[in-house]
């Protein structure tokens, strides 16, 4: 049987890695969306835990995320994200799990995760959140917004991503990829 060679996304040399390289964005999606929410991404954002995230507007918590924000110009944080530049996708895989999956989310995460094959970008999307009276009474799925803030809490998921030798980003250094207007 013949091995399938994989083709390698052109951002990724531009961006200075190898072509051998997997690259990962850890994207925190909804901040915002309530206070355990935006609670949650200063957390992970304070150590490193993730590399970006975007704010739901219009959402009850948005203008604590923007002051949020505007304490942390450095924090990478937009409306939602653009995923292409010009047609030409800068994202290989977006990698989310349900969040109707509770009881091994973190086996479950890492399992998709390892799915990113050498010269590829992925795109992990999370949804986390602190336990709180206000998250378990809005969301159904809160269970799963608590174990993504657990699993992303103090680096554990960074760490084991970058022990597999996966490198992080943001998404400012793809946005630094787009052409500028004249």
């Amino acid at each position: 049987m013949s091995e399938t060679k994989m083709t390698v996304n052109p951002a990724i040399e531009r961006l200075g890695f190898k072509e051998t390289d997997r690259v990962m964005v850890l994207h925190v999606d909804d901040v915002g969306m309530c206070g355990a929410s935006l609670d949650a991404f200063d957390d992970l954002w304070a150590d490193q835990s993730v590399s970006c995230g975007s704010v739901m507007v219009p959402c009850p918590w948005f203008r604590a995320t923007a002051e949020w924000s505007r304490a942390h110009p450095d924090a990478d944080l937009g409306v939602h994200a653009t995923l292409t530049s010009l047609g030409v996708p800068l994202i290989d895989r977006v990698l989310q799990l349900s969040l109707t999956i509770e009881d091994v989310r973190p086996q479950k995460t890492r399992e998709l995760l390892d799915k990113l094959h050498p010269g590829q970008i992925g795109y992990a999307l999370f949804h986390p959140a602190l336990d709180s009276a206000e998250i378990r009474a809005i969301c159904p799925d809160w269970r799963s917004r608590v174990a993504d803030h657990e699993l992303l809490s103090g680096g554990k998921l960074r760490g084991y991503l970058e022990d597999q030798g996966v490198r992080i980003i943001d998404c400012r250094v793809l946005q630094g990829l787009r052409p500028r207007p004249n």
